[in-house]
C-alpha cells in the first residue's frame, strides 16, 4: 500500500510539471488557442497585461514593457521588442521555442528587438529591467566558443579599461578587435590587450578569433595570413564562394573556396600578397529557401601594421575587397536575412 501510495504521488508530481510548462505557452487569460502560434512573454517583475488599440499586447514590468505577445499565423513574423522606462536598461531579455529556449537572445545580440520565425512553433520569451547605471563595457568573443575576453583593470590617470584575449585550444588571435556598438573608443592596441575609452553609451567590444589549423602558420617571408569570419547567417541556409588572387587577377597566387563542408563560420588563405583582391560570388540560398541574403557590413583589420582597403559591391549580393597590409589581415563579413513568406 505504501509503495503504491509513492507512486501515485510521484505520477501527480509529473503530471503538474508538464500543466506548468505547457501552461507557461498559453496566453494572458489562461486559454490555449483553437490554431495558430502563440509568443508569450514572462517575467519576475511582470505587472500586468494591456491589449493595445491595434489588437497588439503590452506586457508591463517594474521598469519598462515588452510587445509582441499574441496568437500569429505561423506566415507571419512578429517583432517582439523590450521597452526600458526613462532611468532603466534592460537587464535580460530572451526566447525561442521550447527545444531552443535562447534562440533569441540580448546578452549575445545586444539587440531588444527580434524578428521571430513562428515556423519553429509557440515561442515563449523572458524579460526584465534594472535601473541604468551609466555606460557599461560588454565582451563578446566572435566565435564565441574562439577564446575568452577579461577586463582586468583600468589605467588611473585615463579610466580607460585594459582587456585581454586569450584563445581557446585550436583557435588563434592575432589582435583582431572592433567596437561592435556604442561610442567606445580603442586608444591602444597591443594585439593580446587593448585599452579602451568609454564615453556616453554602454559598448561591445569584439575580438575574432581564427581556427588553427595543420595549413595554418606563420606566414612566409613577403606574405600574409587573410581569415574571413562570416556572421548573421545560418550555415545551413546560404552558400557562397570565396576566391583570393593577387592585385593583378593573376598568377602566382590564386585561391578558392566554395562555403559547404570545408568552409562554416571562417577560413584562412594561408600565404598570401600583401596586396589582393578578395572576391565573393555565388552567393545563394539552399534548400530552395525564398529567403534573401545580403552583404550588411564588411570589416577588415590587421595586426597593427600599415592597412588599406576598399569593399566594392557588384551585382546582386556579389563584391569585391581590394586590400594591401604589412601584416596578417581579418576580414569580418556580415550577412543580412531577409525572411520571404513561404508561397
Amino acid at each position: 500500500m505504501k509503495t503504491k501510495l509513492m507512486l501515485l504521488v510521484v505520477l501527480a508530481t509529473i503530471f503538474a510539471g508538464c500543466q506548468k510548462e505547457e501552461s507557461e505557452l498559453r496566453g494572458p487569460d489562461g486559454r490555449e488557442s483553437a490554431s495558430g502560434v502563440r509568443v508569450v512573454i514572462d517575467g519576475e517583475k511582470a505587472l500586468r497585461t494591456e491589449t493595445t488599440r491595434a489588437g497588439g499586447t503590452k506586457v508591463y514590468f517594474e521598469g519598462g514593457y515588452a510587445t509582441g505577445a499574441g496568437l500569429y499565423d505561423t506566415k507571419n513574423t512578429p517583432i517582439v521588442e523590450a521597452h526600458p522606462d526613462e532611468g532603466y536598461e534592460v537587464d535580460y531579455f530572451y526566447g525561442g521555442p521550447q527545444n531552443e529556449p535562447k534562440r533569441y537572445d540580448y546578452a549575445k545580440s545586444d539587440s531588444a528587438s527580434f524578428g521571430v520565425d513562428l515556423s519553429r512553433g509557440d515561442h515563449l520569451f523572458h524579460c526584465g529591467f534594472k535601473k541604468y547605471e551609466g555606460p557599461k563595457l560588454k565582451l563578446r568573443a566572435v566565435p564565441e566558443e574562439g577564446g575568452v575576453l577579461e577586463i582586468v583593470g583600468k589605467i588611473p590617470t585615463t579610466g580607460e579599461y585594459k582587456v585581454v584575449a586569450t584563445p581557446n585550444e585550436g583557435y588563434g588571435f592575432g589582435g583582431a578587435w572592433r567596437i561592435a556598438s556604442g561610442d567606445a573608443g580603442i586608444t591602444l592596441n597591443m594585439k593580446r590587450e587593448v585599452h579602451v575609452k568609454m564615453n556616453t553609451s554602454t559598448s561591445v567590444l569584439e575580438a575574432l578569433f581564427g581556427r588553427n589549423s595543420s595549413e595554418t602558420g606563420p606566414s612566409k617571408p613577403g606574405t600574409i595570413n587573410v581569415t574571413v569570419l562570416v556572421t548573421g547567417a545560418n550555415d545551413s541556409n546560404v552558400s557562397f564562394s570565396l576566391e583570393l588572387k593577387d592585385n593583378t587577377g593573376k598568377t602566382p597566387y590564386r585561391d578558392r573556396v566554395a562555403r559547404g563542408s570545408n568552409f562554416y563560420n571562417d577560413y584562412t588563405f594561408s600565404n598570401a600578397p600583401r596586396s589582393g583582391n578578395l572576391y565573393l560570388s555565388e552567393f545563394r540560398t539552399i534548400h530552395y529557401t525564398p529567403d534573401i541574403y545580403t552583404v550588411k557590413d564588411v570589416t577588415v583589420t590587421n595586426c597593427g601594421g600599415t592597412l588599406t582597403y576598399k569593399w566594392a559591391p557588384g551585382f546582386n549580393h556579389d563584391g569585391i575587397l581590394l586590400f594591401e597590409s604589412e601584416t596578417d589581415v581579418f576580414i569580418t563579413i556580415d550577412i543580412d536575412r531577409k525572411i520571404m513568406p513561404m508561397p
